[in-house]
């Protein structure tokens, strides 16, 4: 079984809290790694049928899905996507990129790949100087660039539009409703999952999705508590940065929000 739906991003950007939200959906099933098989040569090269077992514990559920972070800003993701999935819906979960971009700073951090300050970073990138993409952070927060280059290969139609900020039960029947589930379904308590850190343990992780964990919402909400005990918050952003930042996206903000007729005024602080 293939996909019929992709969450490709942007990193942290509430990838994690959707996916394990839409896995208690007793019709959605998705794995709960992140393949990462369309912006990887090496694996994009090993074909379809590679790909497919990763969906191997699939059991009839009518939407099945993948969230990669990184399809997001990849170049090459889209066209292979529209490729081997043309009818694939791609739903797409947008955070501040104020946030975003000082979140995916300090998970790399953590993760011991930066030691230079938020602001030595982001002045570096501004003058062009970072080669890694994946460490430009505010290039990866300029959201519209990069849909732009989606558009490209789907229709708007095929496309869904959210924020973390503005994820509630409403918003989450609306997705159901685009993936053509029950939209009926009780998520129980929502709960926002690894905005800032990783899941402690690969094991529950899977237990979460086991079928007849999914059908009880509260016990699958505590599995995913302790999953995703982080490792003790990130200092505050400067204000000057956090001020000046919010000047550097105001013109990506308005050019995204009339592309995806969302009300963007909870970024403007």
């Amino acid at each position: 079984m293939l996909p019929n739906f992709i969450i490709p991003g942007p990193p942290k950007s509430g990838t994690t809290t959707l996916r394990i939200l839409l896995g208690r959906h007793h019709d959605i099933y998705m794995p709960d790694r992140e393949i990462g098989f369309f912006n990887n040569d090496e694996n994009y090269d090993q074909g379809l049928k590679w790909y497919e077992k990763f969906f191997d514990k699939w059991n009839g559920e009518k939407a099945v899905g993948e969230k990669t972070p990184s399809y997001f800003f990849h170049p090459k993701t889209p066209a292979r996507i529209k490729k081997c999935l043309p009818d694939a819906k791609i739903i797409f979960i947008f955070r501040n990129p104020v946030d975003r971009s000082y979140s995916h700073y300090w998970h790399d951090v953590r993760k011991a790949e930066i030691k230079e300050s938020f602001e030595g970073v982001i002045k570096k990138e501004i003058k062009g100087e970072i080669q890694d993409f994946k460490r430009r952070y505010l290039e990866i927060s300029t959201y519209i660039i990069h849909l732009k280059r989606w558009e490209r290969y789907f229709s708007k139609s095929q496309m869904f539009f959210l924020t973390l900020e503005g994820l509630n039960k409403e918003k989450l029947r609306e997705v159901l409703k685009f993936l053509e589930v029950d939209e009926n379904f009780d998520f129980g308590k929502l709960k926002k999952y690894n905005i800032g850190g990783a899941p402690r343990s690969r094991t529950l992780s899977k237990l979460s999705q086991h079928r007849f964990i999914k059908k009880i919402p509260y016990l699958s909400d505590f599995i995913n508590r302790v999953i995703n005990m982080r490792r003790g918050e990130y200092p505050a952003m400067k204000q000057g940065t956090r001020i000046y930042l919010l000047d550097y996206f105001k013109e990506y903000n308005k050019e995204l929000e009339r592309f995806t007729g969302i009300d963007l005024k909870m970024w403007e602080k």
